[in-house]
């Protein structure tokens, strides 16, 4: 199934475009070992070309060289990166318990 037995993380975070890696680095300074899932395609800034209006970069800077940028910040924070997508997240139970993997048809609840 989806799961993956014994896996814990503190902080799961599901996507890595700015918000997730934003994300990612705060909770990584934190030292809240960060897990985030990127899913298979990554970020949709990775098929953009100029990205004028993020802030920091006046003159604009490639999709893929933000997200490069963003994902190297959130790794030295401590974050770590599981490229696989999430297919569910189950909210009635303590801890949370993330379906992910290949299968989206299997969470094993």
């Amino acid at each position: 199934g989806p799961e993956f037995p014994g896996c814990h993380a503190k902080v799961v975070i599901v996507g890595a475009g700015p918000a997730g890696l934003t994300a990612a680095i705060y909770a990584g300074r934190a030292l809240l070992e960060p897990v985030v899932f990127c899913g298979l395609k990554g970020s949709q800034l990775l098929q953009t070309t100029d990205v004028e209006n993020f802030p920091g970069f006046p003159g604009g800077i490639l999709g893929p060289d933000l997200i490069d940028k963003m994902t190297a910040q959130a790794t030295e924070a401590g974050a770590t990166f599981e490229y696989e997508e999430v297919h569910g997240i189950d909210t009635s139970t303590r801890p949370l318990r993330v379906a992910h993997g290949w299968d989206p048809e299997a969470p094993e609840w």
